[in-house]
């Protein structure tokens, strides 16, 4: 709960209204900054102000807390929800994920806080000199008031002049200026303010208490309310000192009991009503205090759910200094006590904490803060909290086991190293007291310093082999929270460290149900992330639902901003893993999107470096660069495993622009960080990249040697995709080299994919695991799992598969014998009337060659008559319905030109000219048995005449004789080339069996 007086406008006693003033401040622009000495009347001109404008008033009282901006924003947040109660949309903490975008927050926050006030309004800080100087406030007023709307105002109240941060606004006129000669009273509001204390404001005495104040305001209410001799004799000093003399004689001439409350209620900063009899014993407290208010002695009163009373700050100085003397030590350590305890049952905790010494009240202050530090640091208040614990004398700090760990939690964002020998204190404290749930959040919080730095694993041995020793001493959890908190931490470090153990499996599928059932977003997005990114390494395939509850979280407007992105970039990071590289994209992009809107950039760094690999595998190369050098942009120096992952990104671009050398050099350049780091599941897939590297790079043997270690240290590992990123460039070089282990390879490689699925790495390139799949296809080596993996990554035909018919075409259109179309493997049937343009379209392409035919041709070809225009005209409008029919991307413009493309699209008859061109090539080069088998495929997929019966077209007319001569010319060279000439005969007679047309004689 907010300190009721921090965020609650004065309430004011009759004063006297400033019109002069109140006119500069209706002029202003926008902001007016209101500086003058203690006393000089600031707070009470802006209170009265908003009175007499009748407007409504958001007030903020700063102290040196507001140093921490995240004290700032959550009281911001607390004076919000009192000036807006009925808005809907909540206001963002500043929490530990946006400390890396403060001014983006900041302009975000303030843009949401001035929405959700309905204009007119003023927005009031009071006591801006409280904040310690070389923070970041001013930074946080400058955007406030850059935001600020046309029809609102703000007063910013401060004794000095406005901070560097502000200059600009002042020269350019939205920022003004009341300075201490203007808020000098002047002698009409002398006499004004005599008449309302009752003296004649006509007297020379009016004027002689104008004089000797010289229009200071506080001096001229102390003159007026003393005795007689105020107006004559009294130091002519500071402010400050005339304000001591003359309190004094006022405060001197109260009854005892009034002195008593007076120094008592002034150790606290704001008292509410009803804690005054109880803090004082006095039963007349409340009443004491409500008088001074009504009188306007310098006491003001802020109302509530009930009144809240708090001294004017020099007053409040000059009480407390008098209290030093007059209490005893006793009786002020009593009341401070006593007063925090009533704080801090009201939920006005900073007040208690601010209220203890550090010294006299040292134990009081710590058992405080620890009850208190996990709201602090959910609220993003570490500052605050580390703050509140430097106050604690190191003999009692460092004793205390809670007091180290939340100042470990803290320092995280720092000196990660620092946090971490904090938290180990932690932890062997926790043990030596025999406290389960800090041995438990200890522990996990060690292993967040190690993720959180990302540099060396190797330490995280001991902290594994600790957790046994835990679980011995203390079986149960102390609650959920920290049981999901545990479970995340520990998964991930099985994973990093030592993922062979048989205890990683357990755990997952501990975390599996944390990522489905937590309660906590934030707690099912972090175990999600841990569980999808073990799914990438050991394909287990069953992420389906955990990405479901992320992307039902994303729906949820409530979530906040960090969450959000870990859940966007887990959708990424999910299509690419399913080979999806464009869905990938769009979801990172949106992660980035949202980073920069919101300025949490914790993720960046891993959103650019799967977005950089799913830019590869869909290649775009010059978006994967632009990935890769923002990833450079935000990794922290001197980090191993960031820059292990730079050097895979940068080895997957390498390797997708056929540079060996390059994707060689990063691959062992990340072998040496990870080695160094003690990772192993990138110890084993640097060795991929270096391997593949020096493959690609001529080094056979020693890319062999790459591979063959990273294959023993996969099944070490367990992992079937890291093993199959092994094995698929092996038996990719075996086949291209004539090496006898190719086949087996590719069986193996295949039983692997079967048990993980894809591969979506990018230092196994898409055109790689193509040149497998095909091979597999061709040989009979499981083919159907081929086409499994084919399907599952997307992947295209090699140029070598074009004529390959057990390939898993996306669209597959036979002419031979008959006309069928069919997309992934269905055949295309119209339940209307058939399209019969669009597949005239596609006839006379095909019989045109299918590629690069002119669309002038294929006008004057499907509309002879018709005027040039007309015709390209009607043809752009078929080629629209023939795309919707067989799919876009099947059928590639280019240039006034039209083609099918052979990477998505078998068309038999293409096909069978293709193979004959190569067959012929070979029979003129002597290669007659290569020319045979070849010839033979040919005529396999030969099963009739082209496109029989369509005679419609002149064009398919043609093509139809053209294919059968081109096949009884080939088929008669093969017959008068050296033996086997029967093979050929045969052929021949098998073809006029299928189609009468070929080897016919005329007459």
């Amino acid at each position: 709960m907010a300190s009721l007086a921090k965020i609650s406008r004065p309430r004011l006693p009759a004063v006297v209204p400033r019109a002069r003033l109140f006119a500069r401040l209706d002029e202003a622009r926008a902001a007016t900054w209101i500086a003058g000495p203690p006393g000089a009347g600031k707070t009470t001109l802006a209170a009265s102000y908003v009175t007499a404008r009748a407007l409504r008033c958001l007030w903020y009282q700063l102290d040196p807390g507001d140093a921490d901006p995240a004290t700032f924003f959550y009281y911001l947040v607390q004076a919000s929800r009192r000036a807006t109660p009925g808005s809907r949309r909540p206001l963002p903490l500043f929490t530990p994920p946006y400390h890396g975008g403060l001014q983006t927050f900041a302009r975000r926050f303030f843009r949401q806080l001035w929405a959700s006030i309905k204009v007119p309004f003023v927005f009031v800080l009071d006591g801006l000199h409280e904040v310690p100087p070389g923070c970041e406030l001013p930074d946080l007023l400058r955007e406030a008031l850059l935001e600020l709307p046309a029809e609102a105002r703000a007063l910013l109240i401060a004794r000095e002049g406005p901070p560097p941060a502000l200059a600009r606004l002042r020269a350019n006129g939205q920022l003004e200026m009341i300075g201490p000669e203007e808020l000098r009273l002047a002698s009409e509001e002398v006499a004004a303010l005599a008449r309302l204390h009752g003296v004649d404001g006509q007297g020379e005495r009016v004027e002689s208490v104008r004089a000797r104040a010289n229009g200071w305001a506080a001096g001229v209410v102390l003159m007026l309310a003393g005795s007689p001799r105020g107006a004559g004799s009294g130091p002519a000093e500071t402010p400050s000192t005339v304000f001591d003399y003359f309190a004094g004689e006022v405060f001197d001439r109260a009854d005892a009991v009034t002195r008593q409350v007076l120094l008592e209620t002034a150790l606290v900063p704001s008292i509410p009503a009803s804690s005054a009899v109880p803090l004082t014993g006095v039963p007349a407290a409340t009443d004491i205090l409500a008088e001074l208010a009504r009188r306007g002695y310098f006491t003001f009163r802020t109302d509530d759910a009930e009144p809240t009373y708090a001294f004017h700050p020099l007053f409040r100085e000059f009480l407390v200094a008098r209290g030093s003397r007059a209490l005893t030590p006793e009786r002020r350590r009593e009341v401070r006590l006593r007063a925090a305890a009533l704080l801090e049952a009201r939920g006005l905790v900073d007040d208690a904490v601010g209220l203890l010494s550090g010294t006299e009240d040292a134990l009081e202050l710590a058992e405080l803060v620890v009850r208190h530090a996990p709201e602090l640091f959910r609220t993003g208040r570490g500052r605050t909290l580390a703050r509140w614990i430097a106050r604690i004398p190191a003999a009692i700090r460092d004793g205390h086991p809670w007091l180290l760990y939340w100042l470990g939690v803290e320092a995280m964002e720092g000196d990660v190293s620092a946090a971490r020998a904090l938290l180990e204190r932690a932890y062997a404290a926790f043990v030596a007291a025999g406290d389960g749930a800090g041995q438990y959040r200890a522990w996990a919080a060690v292993l967040e310093a190690f993720f959180f730095e990302w540099h060396d694993f190797a330490p995280l041995d001991r902290w594994i082999a600790e957790f046994d020793a835990l679980r011995r001493r203390q079986p149960e959890f102390p609650d959920d929270a920290t049981a999901e908190l545990v479970g995340i931490s520990f998964a991930e470090a099985l994973m990093y460290r030592q993922p062979a153990s048989p205890a990683r499996a357990t755990w997952m599928a501990h975390l599996r149900g944390v990522a489905l059932e937590s309660a906590d977003p934030a707690v099912r997005a972090r175990a999600a992330r841990v569980l999808v990114l073990q799914d990438q390494w050991w394909g287990e395939r069953g992420r389906d639902a955990v990405i479901e509850v992320v992307r039902a979280d994303l729906l949820n407007p409530g979530v906040e901003p960090f969450t959000r992105i870990i859940g966007l970039g887990l959708l990424g990071l999910n299509a690419w893993l399913a080979g999806r590289p464009r869905d990938a994209l769009g979801s990172l992009q949106a992660a980035l999107g949202l980073s920069r809107e919101t300025g949490v950039h914790v993720w960046d760094f891993m959103i650019h470096a799967v977005a950089a690999s799913a830019a590869c595998a869909g290649g775009d190369l010059p978006l994967a660069e632009r990935h890769a050098a923002a990833m450079r942009a935000t990794s922290v120096p001197g980090r191993r495993m960031s820059a292990c992952v730079y050097r895979h990104v940068a080895a997957a671009i390498a390797l997708r622009r056929s540079d060996g050398r390059g994707a060689r050099e990063h691959g062992e350049v990340a072998l040496t960080l990870a080695e160094r780091a003690g990772v192993p599941l990138y110890q084993c897939s640097s060795r991929v990249i270096a391997g593949v590297g020096c493959m690609l790079d001529g080094a056979l043997a020693q890319g062999r040697a790459r591979l063959e270690e990273a294959e023993r240290l996969a099944r070490e590992l367990e992992s079937p995709f890291l093993e199959l990123c092994c094995l698929v460039p092996r038996a990719v070089w075996a086949l291209r080299e004539g090496d006898a282990s190719g086949p087996e390879l590719v069986t193996r490689a295949l039983a692997c994919a079967r048990a993980h699925g894809t591969v979506t790495e990018p230092w196994v390139s898409p055109e790689i695991l193509a040149e497998l799949c095909a091979a597999a296809i061709e040989r009979g080596l499981d083919p159907d799992e081929a086409r499994v993996l084919i399907r599952a990554g997307a992947l295209q035909a090699p140029p070598a598969a074009e004529a390959l018919e057990g390939w898993p075409w996306p669209v597959r259109i036979r002419t031979l014998g008959d006309f069928e179309i069919a997309r992934e493997g269905e055949p295309i049937r119209f339940r209307s009337k058939v399209q019969r343009r669009p597949l005239e379209l596609l006839k006379a392409l095909v019989a045109l060659g299918g590629r690069q035919v002119p669309e002038e041709r294929l006008a004057e070809a499907l509309w002879p008559g018709a005027d040039g225009d007309a015709g390209v005209h009607a043809l752009q409008t078929t080629l629209y319905r023939l795309r919707r029919l067989v799919g876009a991307d099947v059928v590639v413009a280019q240039g006034r030109t039209l083609s099918l493309d052979p990477a998505r699209c078998f068309v038999d008859a293409l096909v069978v000219a293709r193979l004959l061109e190569r067959a012929s090539g070979r029979l003129e080069r002597g290669s007659r048995e290569d020319a045979l088998a070849l010839t033979e495929r040919a005529t396999a997929l030969y099963r009739g005449s082209f496109l029989p019966g369509d005679d419609d077209l002149p064009c398919v007319i043609a093509a139809r004789g053209q294919l059968r001569r081109r096949l009884e010319r080939h088929l008669e060279a093969l017959r008068l080339r050296g033996p086997g000439g029967s093979r050929a005969e045969a052929l021949v007679s098998g073809l006029h069996a299928r189609d009468p047309g070929v080897g016919a004689r005329p007459g």
